[in-house]
């Protein structure tokens, strides 16, 4: 965990950080930490199929849950983790874990009411469970906590079964080409009063992709207005479609109807086949106008491109590029925009681009995947140029030792209250206690 902006231009991960967690062989290589109330954070370890709670930390140590949600069956049961916090501003607050891999691989997403107040929680004690059809189809790959979409002042989310196949029965039956990739909404008024095990397309809003492959539903990104209507949006993005060309689907909007998505949505489609454009997604605000950064890990070969676009004109479907961020060329593929975040890392009230590639190798001959960040503040977004370099980055944080796969996931909150958000990094590490 680091504090705010580093200080260094550049640096290792570990070095620079404050806070570190340090699993073992059991908790498994691949964490997704969310941010929870009262400077504690939620992580999931789906090698474990478990959630753990832990408190904001600046020392190192091994992982001191204070509660814990596990599955007793291998379902990969904290692979995405979203925190909604009680409308009222109480303590409590759901908890939202997805397990991609339950069932043969149809998956779950299991809901746990008032998360907080519970100590040692099995998916037995979840109050709704929503379940996938097809074996396969990944749902919960990704568990979004949304913005208001409907106006009743309380978060919406969306989860996601990229493979997603048309189920047997019900009214997808033979509408979904195969791992075409769905998208579900789920409304919070939807959800009031719902429990027990529900199929997840008979209580959300469905969205799927419109051919075969295109994992629609590999990122998400539902937190702001793009088109100055005063609704907040919904884009989703489809890397692998058109021969892994990528395209993005833009819903504008919360009340658009489910439906096939190039029917019922904006297409935008990467330029060139292999660039995954849509691999990931995030928002921000560029100077007086709020922007879409999309990533194009495949681009160039494997060196990889962030595209930004102004919100207001992805309506049309063919939006100019405010600016290209581009990954530096080497004899491997770093795949630089497989990840995005947008936080406020220095506190000067302007959005931060976080951009992730744990496939990039350092500058050892055997230092394969240690990964890299690069960090553009928002205090010179008014000056991006057209293109810019991953050279030309304020930071640069990279890891020092093989496979460490730096930025594979990355999450951001102010854990401690001093105006500066910080950035949670999960790494591979050597089990303390082989």
């Amino acid at each position: 965990m680091l504090r705010g902006l580093p200080a260094e231009r550049e640096g290792q991960v570990r070095d620079l950080g404050v806070g570190t967690w340090i699993g073992s062989l059991d908790e498994g290589p691949v964490w997704s930490p969310m941010p929870v109330k009262g400077g504690r954070i939620a992580i999931g370890q789906p090698s474990a199929n478990r959630v753990v709670l832990v408190d904001d930390r600046t020392d190192s140590g091994t992982v001191d849950s204070v509660a814990t949600w596990s599955d007793d069956a291998s379902s990969s049961f904290g692979s995405a983790v979203a925190v909604v916090p009680d409308v009222g501003g109480a303590e409590a607050y759901d908890l939202w874990i997805g397990a991609p891999d339950a069932d043969f691989g149809k998956g779950a997403v299991h809901l746990f009411r008032t998360a907080e107040l519970d100590v040692d929680v099995t998916t037995d004690g979840a109050e709704l469970t929503l379940t996938g059809g097809t074996a396969g189809d990944q749902l919960g790959t990704s568990v979004v906590r949304c913005a208001d979409l409907t106006g009743d002042r309380r978060a919406d989310l969306i989860v996601t079964a990229p493979w997603f196949t048309s189920p047997s029965g019900g009214g997808l039956d033979g509408a979904v080409p195969p791992l075409a990739g769905a998208t579900f909404l789920l409304r919070s008024q939807d959800l009031q009063g719902q429990s027990g095990r529900v199929s997840v397309w008979d209580l959300a809003t469905t969205w799927y992709g419109g051919t075969s492959g295109e994992g629609a539903g590999r990122a998400v990104s539902c937190d702001r207005d793009l088109d100055g209507d005063g609704l907040v949006d919904v884009v989703i993005g489809a890397p692998w479609a058109g021969d892994g060309r990528g395209r993005i689907y833009v819903l504008s909007g919360g009340d658009v109807a489910g439906g096939r998505l190039d029917l019922v949505a904006t297409v935008i489609d990467g330029p060139t086949a292999g660039d995954m454009f849509g691999a990931s997604l995030a928002t921000l605000e560029v100077g007086t106008q709020v922007a879409l950064a999309v990533g194009a890990p495949g681009a160039r070969d494997g060196t990889g491109e962030v595209a930004l676009f102004p919100g207001t004109e992805l309506d049309s479907g063919n939006p100019r590029q405010l600016a290209t961020f581009e990954g530096t060329e080497r004899t491997t593929a770093d795949h630089f925009g497989r990840t995005l975040l947008v936080a406020d890392l220095d506190g000067d009230a302007l959005d931060d681009l976080v951009v992730g590639a744990p496939d990039a190798h350092g500058s050892g001959r055997n230092d394969f995947d240690t990964g890299a960040i690069w960090i553009w503040t928002g205090a010179t977004s008014d000056t991006w140029a057209a293109r810019i370099a991953a050279a030309d980055a304020d930071r640069l944080l990279d890891g020092d030792q093989p496979f460490e796969r730096i930025g594979a996931r990355l999450a951001s909150a102010d854990l401690d209250g001093d105006g500066l958000d910080d950035l949670l990094v999960p790494t591979r590490t050597a089990d303390p206690n082989p």
